[in-house]
């Protein structure tokens, strides 16, 4: 066990303060390490579970880190001691490893058994199906007891899913119990420690998308609280009985979909369960509801109504053993918590109060996702039709996002301006250069204008921005000097990169500052032309038209990734949006169309006119081959997920004669700021897309007619 790979801690054969011989590594995470250990002074086996956490995170935030993951070992203990269906948490700490690693952990019982995950996947596998109800019900109802123990104090879970929940024996009988609870939340918590983990490429969410409520997937729908487990639960519950998890998507976009579609409740008749009784449909409707406020308000509630709906009277017999829950007051524990925050204090008690209580800004209470329609920037240039785009080849992207537009003054003169200092926009917009800014500096020396090998640029935030990339690589290559911006694109294009959009080259300069030494083209539009970057230092921006190809200008090539914008930054959603707009991108100018299908509804709105999937993929095969050489690059995109609403379709400027027709189903209203390139002409464009329930698009709309970019 030497091996890193097996043994990233190396605390395999090693002794942990003193006190736990670890014996094995017995599984991994994302966010920890997990081993078996013996306890030296009770001869026991215990498990240990070790966090991750970056090198980077040093002095005050570590401090904080630690006080904050010391608070959260003490509040499982005392809760793990309330309840057996909580595992017990024995000890936590943090020592320095054999190879070195400053390692946070916690000490908790040792259970023999299987995750109900684990045993789902069998019953799949020898083909047993679902379990019958009343057997599921006995089965989870350990679970709905340990959570009701947290539920009293105002404790929620969070991350409730088969894999958290283990059948073990105790005394005897098989029972259940939590795992994971509210731990992983204090890699979050601790101030400035979120940043530390998104720059490692490692960011951490506290739920698992496959269970998640739409409240952990955006902030739109509220805080999260035991109003989620409830969500949680009930998912659990259905997966048991019909042996088929509840929520189906490839990715968090398409889970996120599953999870807020209010005209599909996935419920143990909608789930094929047609002998499932109608009153507890009628309950697992209710916790399953898109909004929290229509829940149960605790999984006391949702259990008692589960067992009463389901029949099973004899559940509540005091001879039982398994009781229902009481819906009388308990006792406080000997503590007070919170459900988020690093100090415990009583959470939400009322409905009124969970609507009153702001939206949490942790992944760890709420992996979030931006929705509020409120913050949706209305478009401003202008973008032809899909109907326009399919004749002309550039077809449109999956998941397109809320985009801002250039609104700069253009200028004047037709040559390139300076900027002195780089802008520090609230959006994409490109501010028109100073009239009085100086010319671009002298050419630099032949060796900053020689090609370099491929840099990887880490993802995060644009500089002075509130974009956001994903990782690239960034290139110079070879002969990509004094070229105009469609010779270097094509340069760029033969080494399967692309001309760097704006974003990525202020990403790129920043993390690697030799890049702004030398001008270099860019893929953004501004009315005048084109921006360009560099020449001095990263500060400094000019435009210039496309055919100012100079001796000190070069082509810096980038791998394809989409600048997003969004209310709220979470990485997990970003990383599956940017990498579906890319991938769309890239199908659409490589002319492969062996993933059209999964990409578009069957009946898609273009321009307020229906068209079937064949008819739009013949319009695009026709005009990739009356104009082979066009291309497309997605350049910024916001995203804006919001609940569905029935918005008229009417008559539109490019379609005056159009019918009023109603859109529904809406999951994402996006927007993209889109270069096109066809016929030797470039125009810049927004689009309105529309993506149903199923995450494909379901139709497009113009905002305005498309602006072409000056080249000469």
């Amino acid at each position: 066990m030497s091996d890193e790979t097996k043994d990233p801690f190396g605390w395999v054969g090693a002794t942990l303060d003193e006190k736990y011989r670890i014996d094995e590594l017995v599984g991994e995470g994302g966010f920890s390490v997990v081993y078996r250990a013996h306890h030296l002074g009770f001869s026991e086996h215990v498990a240990v579970k070790c966090l991750r956490v970056p090198d980077s995170l040093e002095g005050k935030q570590r401090d904080r880190f630690y006080e904050s993951f010391m608070e959260e070992g003490r509040l499982l203990h005392k809760l793990s001691r309330a309840t057996t269906g909580i595992v017990q948490a024995l000890d936590v700490g943090a020592a320095d490893s054999p190879s070195g690693i400053w390692t946070p952990y916690l000490v908790l019982e040792w259970l023999d058994g299987k995750s109900l995950e684990q045993d789902l996947e069998e019953r799949e596998q020898f083909s047993r199906g679902g379990r019958p109800l009343t057997e599921a019900i006995e089965l989870l109802d350990p679970v709905a007891r340990a959570l009701r123990i947290a539920h009293d104090q105002g404790i929620a879970h969070r991350d409730i899913k088969p894999a958290n929940l283990f059948l073990t024996e105790v005394g005897g009988q098989t029972t259940m119990k939590v795992l994971d609870f509210g731990i992983a939340k204090v890699l979050d918590e601790a101030t400035g420690t979120s940043n530390v983990f998104e720059s490692t490429g490692n960011h951490l969410q506290a739920f698992t998308a496959p269970y998640g409520a739409p409240e952990q997937f955006s902030r739109r729908y509220g805080a999260t609280g035991p109003w989620t487990d409830v969500f949680a639960l009930a998912l659990v519950l259905v997966e048991v009985v019909s042996g088929k998890r509840a929520l189906i998507g490839t990715d968090v976009a398409e889970l996120f979909v599953a999870s807020a579609d209010p005209n599909h409740r996935p419920t143990l008749k909608a789930m094929g369960c047609t002998d499932a009784p109608e009153a507890l449909d009628e309950v697992l409707l209710r916790a399953l509801a898109v909004e929290p406020k229509q829940r149960q308000r605790s999984v006391r509630d949702l259990w008692n109504e589960v067992v009463a709906a389901a029949g099973l009277s004899d559940l509540a017999s005091p001879n039982s053993n398994r009781t229902a829950l009481d819906s009388g007051t308990r006792e406080p524990l000997e503590f007070e918590v919170e459900s988020d925050g690093t100090k415990p204090v009583v959470g939400p008690k009322s409905l009124a109060d969970m609507e009153r209580q702001p939206a949490p800004t942790e992944l760890s209470s709420s992996t979030q996702l931006p929705v509020d329609s409120s913050e949706r920037v209305e478009p401003k240039p202008q973008a032809m039709s899909l109907v326009t785009i399919a004749v002309v080849g550039i077809g449109a992207a999956l998941l397109g996002i809320a985009i801002v537009l250039l609104t700069a003054v253009v200028l004047e003169e037709p040559k390139s301006v300076a900027v002195a200092s780089a802008p520090k926009p609230s959006s994409s917009a490109a501010p028109a250069p100073s009239a009085a800014a100086s010319t671009l500096p002298a050419p630099p020396t032949e060796t900053i204008l020689s090609s370099t090998p491929p840099r990887k640029v880490s993802g995060g935030k644009v500089p002075n921005d509130e974009r956001w990339l994903d990782e690239f690589r960034v290139q110079r290559l070879e002969g990509a000097v004094g070229k105009s911006l469609a010779e270097s694109q094509a340069l760029c294009a033969g080494s399967g990169l692309s001309l760097c959009t704006e974003a990525q080259w202020a990403r790129a300069c920043e993390q690697y500052p030799d890049f702004g030494r030398v001008s270099a083209w860019t893929l953004s539009a501004h009315p005048a032309g084109f921006v360009v970057r560099g020449g001095a230092s990263c500060a400094v921006r000019a435009v210039a038209l496309g055919t100012q190809g100079t001796p000190d200008r070069v082509a810096l090539c980038c791998g394809r990734e989409v600048a997003l914008r969004s209310s709220n930054m979470n990485r997990t959603w970003l990383k599956a949006t940017a990498k579906r707009l890319v991938g769309v991108e890239a199908t659409l100018n490589r002319r492969d169309m062996s993933q059209f299908g999964s990409l578009v509804s069957e009946m898609v709105d273009v321009d307020d006119k229906l068209l079937r999937r064949e008819e739009l993929r013949a319009q695009l095969d026709e005009s990739f081959t009356t104009s082979p050489n066009q291309w497309f690059v997605i350049d910024t995109c916001g995203v804006s997920v919001k609940a569905p609403e029935k918005k008229p379709n009417g008559p539109t400027r490019l379609n005056p004669k159009a019918p009023k027709r109603f859109r529904e189903n809406a999951a994402w209203i996006a927007e993209c700021e889109e270069l096109r390139y066809r016929n030797n002409t470039f125009t810049s464009a927004a689009v309105e897309y529309v993506f149903g329930g199923s995450g494909r698009l379901q139709s497009v709309r113009d905002v305005k007619p498309a602006r072409a970019v000056k080249t000469q």
